[in-house]
């Protein structure tokens, strides 16, 4: 894969974040294999854009809502001293 252009890279991304999430998961654990298991370093830019997509997609809007609380209960917190 060549993702050392912008274009590339966001054209990948856009791609890699329109995959069903059960595909995206099961795409980034074949490449895990292919990059760790048979030490393929071909793949290893593709990897990590993948590994980040589904990060973006899995774990965004929940943080959030947890640093929001987190910061919202500190507020109250502080107020009352």
């Amino acid at each position: 894969m060549n993702l050392d252009s912008r274009s590339n890279y966001i054209r990948e991304r856009d791609l890699l974040f329109k995959l069903p999430m059960n595909n995206l998961k099961q795409f980034v654990g074949e490449l895990h294999h292919i990059r760790y298991e048979d030490q393929d370093i071909e793949v290893d830019a593709y990897y990590r854009l993948a590994s980040l997509v589904l990060n973006q997609r899995t774990n965004s809007r929940h943080n959030l809502l947890i640093r929001l609380q987190s910061l919202v209960g500190s507020l109250i917190f502080l107020s009352y001293l």
